[in-house]
């Protein structure tokens, strides 16, 4: 009885770590660039059942033993490109297919940043700068 709660608990745990992943999506669907999110389950490995007495088959079947989130993926597959009346907004479009092009802008501390939102403005000394003035 033990083992079937321990089974249950598992496949609990990885379901709500795929509600937490949906979730962060579906509050993340009107960010501009924002990429979404998936999650890889991997099964703990089945066990066999086995009849020890002697009446009928031997062998019964395989119990499974739970699961597990074996990864959370970034999902780098192009978004729908918008149409906007602001010339300073660009979008990344590449030969891959848009899964590998990032913008890279200048931090606050002269680190790199990189970003998918092309949402640019002017600076007030006329440097092209996202909405977080980077």
């Amino acid at each position: 009885m033990i083992r079937g709660l321990y089974t249950s608990a598992s496949g609990m745990l990885a379901e709500m770590a795929r509600t937490d992943v949906l979730s962060n999506n579906l509050a993340n669907v009107n960010t501009f660039g924002f990429k979404k999110n998936g999650t890889v389950f991997r099964a703990f490995p089945e066990m066999d059942i086995h009849r020890f007495e002697k009446s009928g088959a031997p062998y019964i079947g395989k119990l499974g033993t739970g699961a597990r989130v074996d990864q959370i993926y970034v999902d780098f597959a192009p978004g729908q490109l918008q149409t906007t009346s602001n010339p300073l907004d660009l979008a990344l479009k590449d030969d891959t297919g848009g899964e590998s092009s990032f913008f890279t802008v200048q931090g606050p501390n002269g680190e790199l940043i990189y970003t998918r939102d092309g949402s640019f403005t002017l600076d007030v000394e006329g440097y092209l700068v996202t909405k977080e003035g980077y």
